[in-house]
């Protein structure tokens, strides 16, 4: 006897990755961690699932939108505009079942820096220590970061028990005859960026 099968093979419906492509560099398409932060507030969302079948995106309780499996059995959902704070989405179809949750939180705020000293005076002999706070954790805030006027900074030095914070020793410019020199220490906008990529915006900060 002969027998003739038909039909789809089922395949277990998954999230397999989600992309941000909001304000990269280049306008280039980047991984969002499963866990991790993003400034996309439309991310899309990339799975496999039953070829045909229609794919429900939920974030938590609630459904955000409807996709179809295609026939290579790849789908792909790009997100309504989604809230600041976390998200956990899932993927369901009828055959495949439900994937697991793939979390992150969006994050929009853009980070700042507030920029202290310990001395409001200094002899040309002298130095003072620069504190540097960060609004929120950053991984690319570096030396050539800071604008220095009428001296110069040595290493930044990341606080063991708070990653937000730095210090620097600023040593000013010898200064010749009687009149005093003035020294600035700086850090402009869009120079250092938080886990989500949103760039400082520090132009206008009194602390700055």
């Amino acid at each position: 006897n002969t027998w003739t099968f038909s039909g789809t093979a089922t395949t277990n419906t998954s999230i397999g990755s989600v992309t941000d492509n909001a304000g990269n560099p280049n306008n280039a398409v980047q991984p969002i961690t499963n866990g991790g932060q993003t400034n996309d507030t439309t991310p899309t969302l990339s799975g496999k699932g039953t070829p045909g079948e229609t794919v429900t995106i939920k974030d938590g309780d609630t459904v955000v939108g409807t996709t179809t499996v295609n026939p290579d059995g790849t789908w792909s959902f790009t997100a309504p505009v989604q809230g600041e704070g976390p998200h956990s989405y899932t993927a369901s179809t009828p055959s495949g079942g439900t994937s697991a949750p793939f979390t992150f939180t969006v994050d929009t705020t853009a980070p700042k820096i507030a920029v202290s000293i310990d001395k409001t005076a200094l002899t040309s002999d002298a130095t003072a220590i620069v504190t540097f706070t960060l609004s929120e954790a950053s991984t690319d805030f570096v030396q050539g970061d800071v604008k220095v006027t009428g001296g110069s900074i040595g290493p930044l030095t990341q606080s063991s028990t708070n990653p937000r914070v730095y210090t620097a020793t600023f040593t000013p410019d010898n200064v010749t005859g009687s009149t005093p020199a003035a020294a600035s220490i700086q850090v402009e906008s869009d120079k250092f960026s938080d886990a989500a990529g949103n760039l400082n915006k520090d132009g206008a900060e009194a602390d700055n």
